[in-house]
């Protein structure tokens, strides 16, 4: 289960796309989170509540994405 975007591994200082945790027990500790990269999603089985703050972040966080990949 996805619980966080744009985090940054403690150890590598490498930033990932995302952050999960296995469901449904949920986020127990550091050494059962998964840090994973947009590409690496094969198939959504749900994507949860979404607001229009959701919607207007995920915009936000895009238009980074398209700005970094400008930038190589």
């Amino acid at each position: 289960m996805i619980y966080g975007r744009k985090q940054i591994d403690s150890q590598t200082k490498k930033e990932w796309d995302y952050v999960a945790c296995i469901y449904p027990e949920g986020n127990i500790d550091l050494n059962h989170n998964y840090l994973f990269n947009h590409e690496q999603i094969d198939t959504i089985f749900f994507t949860g509540y979404q607001d229009e703050e959701e919607v207007g972040f995920n915009k936000f966080l895009q238009g980074l994405e398209k700005d970094e990949n400008e930038d190589c």
